[in-house]
């Protein structure tokens, strides 16, 4: 988020960055992408569709497509890979949440801090933003943003950090301080989709994780915390999770969105969508397949049918499976994935990142579930 604010940092930092990622996937990885090739081409559809509505000679939409497929192909090769980027992300989470809860409380006592006006890229509109505070947050209305442009964003960031420090937290202290304040800083992003999706990763890990002990100790270290942040000021906590108006918005959005893709089926430009800003009043919708819908028409959502079909198999293998690594790997992509679907294009690189890996996951249990049947059968064949 920080190389997309600033023309010059998505420009000359973030664009080569992903190039030079591609093509390093590529040279190092070209013979494993048989498995993915099908979900790169329904990604690679969407993304030329998308580029034919648009008038748009090409997409990153289309690199997404070809990034996504690679790195399945690079986690496949060298799933260690996976779990140097699992640790780095927590550092990089962890970080970032103590930053986002110094800043918040910073805030709160009423120091002022300095933000000045970058212009967000491919957008009609600025933000106050610091480089060592992040993107300012609404005066009143103290939702931690961090670097996002998006509290939500944010909060979906740090989910699937949150999940993997469960596994570490058990290991080293450092680590289960990780895991107190990523949850921290998701609780005082407001988001209540990340806290719903959250709360029901967690039920997923304790019903196939039946350690009892590790239930009390992640309640004694949170409890505390979350009810002395909560005490300090009831009024305050009850106006921020009031979301009356908010779903009120949401409803009203969903209905203009309907609206918009009956009259346009096949799919509408994102430039001639001014003019109808009319059919867009009163709220908005978040919802990604009604975004793909508006935006990449009804055969964009019918090709998505199958990857989300895909991604959610994957997803199941690892939430299975006695690994306690795999399982918390699994189920932070299963929250993330929802998240997505309620506020998000299915198209960003972390949100691909976080699949590929899934994918690669997933399609390797799979394998070596054929090998030890093989193996098995073999042994049985020769005892016989």
């Amino acid at each position: 988020m920080i190389l997309h604010v600033n023309y010059f940092t998505y420009m000359f930092l973030k664009n080569p960055l992903i190039i030079l990622t591609l093509l390093f996937s590529i040279l190092y990885a070209y013979r494993y992408i048989k498995p993915f090739i099908f979900m790169g081409i329904i990604l690679l559809l969407i993304g030329i569709n998308y580029t034919i509505i648009n008038s748009l000679f090409i997409h990153s939409y289309v690199l997404k497509a070809i990034f996504f497929t690679f790195i399945c192909a690079v986690f496949l090769k060298d799933s260690k890979i996976i779990y140097s980027i699992n640790k780095f992300a927590l550092y990089f989470c962890t970080f970032l949440s103590v930053q986002a809860l110094l800043v918040y409380l910073v805030q709160i006592a009423g120091f002022q801090l300095n933000y000045e006006n970058w212009e967000i890229i491919k957008a009609n509109r600025s933000v106050e933003f610091n480089i060592l505070y992040g993107v300012k947050m609404f005066e009143g209305y103290f939702r931690a943003t961090s670097y996002f442009t998006e509290s939500n964003r944010f909060g979906y960031f740090l989910t699937p950090s949150l999940f993997i420090s469960l596994y570490y937290a058990k290991r080293n202290i450092m680590y289960l301080f990780s895991t107190v304040v990523i949850a921290l800083a998701i609780f005082i992003t407001f988001s209540v989709a990340s806290l719903i999706s959250v709360c029901l990763g967690l039920l997923i890990y304790f019903r196939n994780n039946r350690n009892i002990l590790k239930k009390l100790i992640l309640s004694v270290f949170l409890t505390p915390f979350i009810y002395l942040i909560f005490s300090s000021n009831i009024d305050f906590f009850t106006f921020m999770f009031d979301k009356s108006g908010s779903y009120k918005l949401r409803i009203v959005g969903i209905i203009n969105r309907v609206f918009v893709i009956i009259d346009h089926p096949f799919g509408i430009p994102e430039g001639p969508l001014v003019p109808m800003a009319g059919l867009l009043e009163g709220g908005n919708s978040t919802i990604a397949l009604l975004f793909w819908a508006q935006y990449g028409g009804i055969q964009t959502v019918l090709l998505f049918i199958p990857l989300i079909f895909l991604w959610f198999k994957s997803i199941v293998r690892l939430v299975k499976p006695d690994d306690e690594y795999l399982l918390l790997v699994g189920i932070g992509g299963l929250c993330f994935f929802l998240q997505q679907s309620f506020y998000g294009t299915y198209y960003e690189y972390y949100f691909l990142i976080i699949m590929a890996m899934i994918s690669a996951l997933s399609y390797s249990i799979k394998i070596n579930k054929k090998k030890n049947i093989k193996h098995m059968n073999s042994i049985v064949n020769y005892a016989y």
